[in-house]
Order: C-alpha cells, then sequence, then structure tokens
C-alpha cells in the first residue's frame, strides 16, 4: 500500500504491485476495478457524497467487497491518488534533461512529458485536479503532494532563474509560481476533458508560449537577431 509519505520523500521509489498468481491478478483486478470506479464518480459524479454501495455498484462488484480491499472511502481516495501521484512523478522524472543543449528544449521535454501523462491517463489526471479542492480535514498529505509536485518545485525554478537574469525580477516568484501552475493545470484539466478542443502540439506550444511570458528579452549582447528570444527552464514543469 503506497504512503504519501514516501512518495514526498521519494517519488521514484514507489513501484507499482505485480501479480504473482491467478489469485493476486484477480484480486487486483478487482481493487483496480473499484479505484477506476471511484475516479470516474469523483470527477463525473457526486464525489465526496458518492457512497461506497454506489462505488461497489460502479465496479460491479458486491459493496461486502469493498472492504476487503480499503477500511473505507478516506483510504480509497488517498491510495487512488498515490497512485496516480506516483505515475506522474516517475513519467517526468524519466526525461533526461542532460540530453537536450538548450533550457527551452528541457522545458519542452518536460512540458511533454506532463502532457504525454494528460494524454495516456485523462482520468487521473482530472482526479488529482479535482483533489486539489479538498478540504484540509480529507488529506492534507494529499494537498502537500499537489504542491509539492507543481507549485514549491516551480517557485524554486523561478528564483532560480531569476538569480541568473532569465527571469524577469520584478515578479514575485510565488505569486507567479501559483498564476503558471493555475494557468497550466486549467489547460490540462481542460484538454482531459474533450482532447478534439487542440491538438497534442497545440496544447505543448501554448503552455510554453505561457510559460516563457516571464522570460527575460535577450539584450544584443547576449544574442543574435537570429537567436532565439527568450528562455527558459523545464524543471519547475518536471524536468
Amino acid at each position: 500500500m503506497h504512503k504519501a509519505q514516501d512518495l514526498l520523500d521519494t517519488p521514484s521509489s514507489i513501484e507499482f504491485e505485480k501479480p504473482k498468481n491467478a489469485r493476486e491478478r484477480s484480486r487486483m483486478e478487482t481493487r483496480r476495478r473499484l479505484m477506476d470506479a471511484w475516479r470516474e464518480l469523483f470527477v463525473d459524479g457526486p464525489g465526496m457524497n458518492t457512497t461506497i454501495s454506489d462505488i461497489a455498484r460502479k465496479a460491479e462488484v458486491a459493496a461486502g467487497t469493498f472492504y476487503l480491499h480499503f477500511k473505507d472511502k478516506e483510504e480509497l481516495t488517498q491510495q487512488v491518488a498515490l497512485e496516480s501521484y506516483a505515475r506522474l512523478v516517475g513519467e517526468v522524472e524519466q526525461v533526461d534533461t542532460a540530453a537536450y543543449g538548450s533550457d527551452e528544449e528541457r522545458l519542452r521535454a518536460g512540458v511533454g512529458a506532463v502532457v504525454s501523462f494528460v494524454e495516456n491517463h485523462p482520468l487521473e489526471f482530472r482526479f488529482l485536479y479535482t483533489l486539489k479542492r479538498l478540504s484540509a480535514s480529507e488529506g492534507l498529505e494529499l494537498a502537500e503532494l499537489w504542491q509539492r509536485f507543481w507549485y514549491d518545485r516551480l517557485e524554486r525554478e523561478l528564483r532560480a532563474d531569476m538569480a541568473e537574469g532569465r527571469v524577469n525580477t520584478d515578479i514575485d516568484p510565488v505569486v507567479a509560481a501559483w498564476g503558471i501552475v493555475g494557468m497550466f493545470t486549467d489547460v490540462l484539466n481542460s484538454w482531459a476533458e474533450d482532447m478534439t478542443r487542440a491538438p497534442r502540439e497545440s496544447v505543448i506550444e501554448t503552455l510554453i508560449t505561457l510559460f516563457l511570458s516571464y522570460s527575460v528579452e535577450d539584450s544584443p549582447a547576449q544574442g543574435t537577431d537570429d537567436g532565439p528570444r527568450h528562455s527558459g527552464k523545464g524543471g519547475g514543469h518536471g524536468t
């Protein structure tokens, strides 16, 4: 069972359980149906007002089967969220930033990894996006995961870029992180709801442009007329 603190401390250490035999495979399939049902009901249904009977019915299992896998709805919520966070962090951390020669290339790779996660797991992203609205009493650790992954790492990158003269120094890095993350996650959640709204590459280009709007333009002494006018680091977006 995944624990929030494990993911906060060493996200790449989270591994997904693999069945050892047919009995375990059946158990994991039932657990998977319960988790998928909860994601769908939480995002598109009554949310936290959903009952355990509703979840079991959606998963096509008996209500009593739920308790063979989870203590209560809160534990189910935590496990669903942690699994999605582990998958998101794992896919983003696979990006080898050293393989890219420029800051903009690294940014593009990081944004591309996040967009790929949303493209491959739209319901998981929408669940995480919706989950951020939960009150503190429903999971401080889950709120901290969202903050660590998005706001904290982007704020650090903005401060580093400001120190190097890459980002306008008249902005507040905390407020800027809020603004960028808000735009990023709103765009991604809207796209996850209906991917026919825009092609994948358009989403990536739009997100990159939003981020680079905080960068400073190269002066003549720093670049040429043929060179890029902006630069930005991709670490704040998972690189």
